[in-house]
């Protein structure tokens, strides 16, 4: 014969097991889709923060947005007042305009870190990690709109984060030629208009590398998207390579996957060559000395100068071409 035996609970072990069955059966929290927090921080920067249930970074973030537009608003319709300000505690509007300028870069590498912050956010509260969204053409439009966007929407925030420092060097160089040519005329001494023109020299000489990076991660969004072994962190694409080349040995394991590479580079080289030959440098000589002398009529010095050193490399060159060899 059996006996029974009786097991007394204390009051506290019943409240534990009645919580231990409670957060069983509670609902777990829905996943938060990191590409969606990006968008929405880049749209507007603290939404994605909000969205991933991060409501303090996200209106600070938000704070940052709207002081850094009001900094730019002000500089641009109150310049005058400012201005007449700065002469009164003897502050070049040189440096004020650099100072500016240097607040307007700060500002646009708080909206990169800014989005990223909002990409990991959600992504670190998710049980499974993200692997990109399933639209390979949206993902291709969004990063010809703001390169590194694409990236973002690829699961890719690393490769993101290069792409995106580009975007941000292109806007600024943007607000920069936007700001310099409205404030121009405001501009009454030469110091002024000469630290204005560095601006606007440095935005033209950075913006051919801006738009061949944003080129290069269009295609890279787009290639990315179509081909989903190429969202596997590099370690595991590697190993995926060394195995290919030992099946199929080193020209048919590699040669396929480099072919729209050297396709790519050649067609480069070729449209170089073809824009050389039809389109020689010195058909440019008059459009840079009607921009020369335009500059010149602005009252500037910085770009008459570099443009007429640049027609006297082109001059020279011409003249090289056209000599007859001298013959002894």
């Amino acid at each position: 014969m059996t006996g029974q035996v009786w097991v007394i609970e204390s009051e506290a072990e019943k409240q534990r097991r009645r919580a231990a069955l409670a957060e069983a059966h509670r609902p777990t929290e829905p996943d938060r889709n990191p590409a969606v927090a990006a968008t929405l921080s880049l749209l507007i920067w603290g939404m994605g923060q909000i969205y991933a249930r991060k409501a303090k970074s996200g209106f600070l973030f938000l704070l940052f947005m709207v002081n850094f537009a009001l900094i730019v608003g002000l500089e641009f319709f109150y310049w005058n007042f400012f201005a007449a300000l700065l002469d009164r505690v003897q502050i070049g509007r040189t440096n004020a305009s650099l100072v500016i300028g240097g607040i307007c870069v700060a500002s646009l590498l708080i909206w990169v870190f800014n989005i990223l912050h909002a990409y990991y956010s959600a992504d670190t509260k998710r049980a499974e990690p993200f692997g990109g969204i399933e639209h390979p053409l949206v993902a291709t439009i969004c990063s010809a709109l703001v390169p590194g966007w694409g990236q973002l929407l690829n699961g890719q925030p690393k490769k993101a984060l290069i792409y995106l420092i580009f975007s941000a060097v292109g806007l600024a160089a943007g607000t920069v030629t936007i700001l310099a040519a409205g404030l121009w005329p405001k501009l009454s001494t030469a110091d002024d208009r000469i630290g204005v023109e560095w601006m606007i020299v440095a935005a033209v000489v950075i913006a051919p590398a801006v738009l061949i990076v944003w080129l290069i991660g269009i295609y890279d969004a787009a290639k990315v998207g179509w081909d989903p072994v190429k969202k596997e962190p590099l370690r595991k694409r590697f190993e995926y390579a060394v195995n290919r080349i030992r099946i199929k040995g080193l020209a048919r394991g590699l040669l396929p996957q480099v072919k729209v590479f050297l396709m790519l580079t050649l067609l480069l080289v070729l449209s170089g060559v073809l824009s050389y030959s039809y389109f020689p440098i010195r058909d440019y000589a008059p459009v840079l000395q009607s921009l020369e002398k335009s500059s010149a009529d602005r009252r500037m010095v910085l770009t008459p100068y570099l443009l007429d050193h640049l027609l006297q490399v082109i001059t020279n060159e011409d003249r090289s071409h056209r000599a007859d060899p001298v013959s002894d």
